[in-house]
């Protein structure tokens, strides 16, 4: 089955949501009109065979622009799409009314590939149990899905702990440097599996830090990222052997 035709065979379902949510849908703030910095700095390494961008927790649609007329586009969200005073009119964009906790059941249940689908959440994974974040992960591995960009913020506003993705071995994980400019705690982390090789990995790691750095980074800051370097070495040098 294609991701098409069992997305668009989804069941919608009804939620009561809190109105401090309402921004997310209604994109009153200039902040939710513009898409997540990682996607504008990755979405042209997305691998060339990916034809499908799914975004959990689509909210208005702010993260689906750097997609628009790319790819097909589908969203999920808790808000009946009624609801929804989209960013813009996209080209080819399908939406159900869907939290995390369903979908998964439902893709389980579904003979689907996702092998050329790019799977995206901003925000949303981090106020999933550490069990459904996995399930989730896992089921999209298992239907042949090997790209994932998962943007999540660290405490206080994650529900479940400190580490904001439970989801293991992600290639690397960036913290975007507009973020590194003393805009407060919320620092937002881009956790990214992403099939593509390591040298393209490198590049984009570059260019998440900016010449200065140095001037912004807390000292958590420069823990997190000399252990993404290391990481990142690692994995180029198990690759390399491999190779």
């Amino acid at each position: 089955m294609t991701f098409d035709r069992w997305f668009t065979e989804l069941p919608e379902r009804a939620y009561s949501h809190k109105t401090n949510w309402t921004p997310y849908f209604l994109a009153v703030e200039e902040g939710k009109r513009r898409p997540e910095t990682c996607l504008v700095y990755l979405t042209p390494h997305i691998p060339d065979y990916i034809e499908d961008v799914f975004v959990v927790g689509c909210g208005s649609g702010a993260n689906f622009l750097t997609f628009d007329r790319r790819y097909r586009l589908y969203g999920t969200d808790i808000a009946p799409e009624s609801e929804i005073h989209w960013i813009k009119q996209f080209t080819d964009l399908k939406y159900k009314c869907l939290a995390v906790e369903n979908t998964t059941p439902a893709l389980k249940r579904a003979d689907v590939d996702t092998s050329k689908v790019l799977v995206v959440s901003q925000g949303v994974l981090m106020y999933v149990s550490p069990d459904d974040q996995r399930d989730f992960y896992a089921t999209c591995l298992s239907k042949g899905c090997k790209n994932f960009i998962f943007q999540e913020y660290p405490q206080p506003t994650t529900k479940h702990g400190n580490q904001c993705l439970h989801l293991g071995g992600h290639i690397a994980d960036f913290l975007p440097k507009n973020y590194r400019l003393g805009l407060g705690r919320e620092q937002p982390t881009a956790h990214i599996n992403l099939d593509i090789s390591a040298e393209t990995l490198g590049q984009i790691y570059e260019q998440f830090i900016p010449e200065n750095a140095e001037k912004a980074l807390t000292p958590r800051d420069h823990l997190r990222e000399l252990l993404s370097a290391i990481r990142y070495k690692l994995l180029r040098s198990w690759r390399d052997k491999k190779a």
